[in-house]
């Protein structure tokens, strides 16, 4: 016959009933603790939503200084810094500076406009509490010409309390062929 946990050890019997009650006390100590550091980070991390609504209020506020020709306001949006990057048509662009001059020689030069910038409902990915994705289609129309219109991908991070886009891969499509007259 098997002889029962008390009679194998040294110890009492209610020996063994504390350190086992000793170890559910630790336990339930110790899932608290987690608790607390859970529920603290949870607490101190925006959730997606407005993180998502913050990146759009930024992309709103850059249509908005675009379609009032202030293009130092459309620019604050991008990261100042050497390290953004810029992909359209084939062309990488580095740095801040480079970028301005990009859009400056592209919407600003002699006989060139800014016209009227849309996103169309960008969606925004959130990918942590200080990145995201933001992307979809835009439109300018100018007064002359045809409209410019294609897809952007933004990768946006959280610097210095501002969301700044750190990474733009921006393509233009081919403007719409017209239809061909039936005979």
């Amino acid at each position: 016959m098997p002889r029962r946990r008390e009679e194998s050890s040294n110890l009492p019997a209610i020996t063994w009933q504390v350190v086992g009650g000793l170890m559910f006390v630790e336990f339930i100590a110790l899932a608290a603790i987690a608790g607390v550091i859970f529920l603290a980070l949870s607490a101190a991390s925006p959730n997606h939503n407005d993180i998502a609504d913050s990146v759009r209020r930024e992309l709103e506020g850059q249509v908005a200084g675009w379609n009032r020709g202030d293009l130092p306001r459309f620019l604050e949006s991008y990261w100042a810094d050497d390290r953004l990057t810029f992909y359209s048509g084939g062309d990488v662009t580095t740095g801040w500076n480079q970028t301005r001059d990009r859009y400056e020689k592209r919407y600003r030069g002699e006989g060139k406009e800014m016209g009227k910038l849309t996103f169309e409902s960008p969606e925004v990915v959130v990918i942590g509490p200080n990145d995201a994705l933001a992307r979809g289609r835009y439109t300018v129309v100018f007064t002359k010409g045809e409209p410019q219109v294609g897809l952007y991908s933004v990768l946006m991070r959280k610097v210095g309390g501002k969301w700044r886009i750190v990474h733009d891969h921006t393509s233009t499509a081919d403007p719409p062929k017209p239809a061909k007259k039936s005979e």
